[in-house]
């Protein structure tokens, strides 16, 4: 995004505000705290506000809620493996993230079904495949029973935010040493260092 010519990372902070830190592994808590700032700053105002406010009608709006969810999988998934993005292996890292960070997913096998039949049913038709449906206001995320994909919504804006949550805390641990180079690798794509 660009404000008077300037690029902008997130709503509050320009591109150059990331690049200033020069973050590395071993930079001090301080500038790791602002890096960190700058992630959440992004995520937050480019697409969790969004679907908290769609998130008010999951009813009416819960197939524009995870396509931006299921946008945001992916994301999360490049921070976590810390790469610049998922050409050639989207399926494999989308399935890895879901079973490995999320602890909504039965089976490997639900993971598959949800990247298949929600993810790219939504993203690439703009409908959930035969085999699932979205819902709300269920006990849990996912439910995969007898070869069917039920997906709360509600219930997975729930899952993504506890793991946004807890990884933005996770960064904040010195010794994540690789969660943390990870995230450098993927915020110095994200900015062009």
């Amino acid at each position: 995004m660009y404000k008077s010519n300037t690029p902008y990372i997130s709503f509050q902070y320009k591109t150059q505000d990331y690049l200033n830190l020069n973050l590395s592994t071993n930079s001090d808590e301080a500038t790791f705290r602002v890096a960190v700032d700058i992630f959440i700053d992004r995520i937050c105002s480019r697409f969790l506000d969004q679907i908290h406010i769609l998130a008010t009608d999951c009813d009416r709006n819960g197939f524009s809620i995870m396509a931006l969810e299921c946008l945001l999988v992916e994301t999360f998934a490049q921070f976590y493996d810390g790469i610049d993005d998922t050409v050639g292996v989207s399926r494999t890292k989308y399935v890895d993230f879901l079973t490995n960070n999320l602890h909504c997913f039965p089976s490997r096998t639900a993971a598959y079904r949800f990247y298949s039949d929600i993810r790219c049913g939504i993203l690439h038709q703009a409908q959930s495949k035969p085999r699932s449906a979205l819902t709300f206001n269920k006990t849990t995320a996912i439910d995969f029973a007898n070869s069917f994909l039920m997906v709360s919504v509600d219930r997975f804006v729930e899952e993504m935010d506890a793991y946004f949550h807890n990884y933005c805390q996770d960064l904040q641990n010195p010794n994540k040493v690789l969660l943390r180079r990870n995230f450098i690798q993927k915020m110095d794509y994200i900015c062009h260092r």
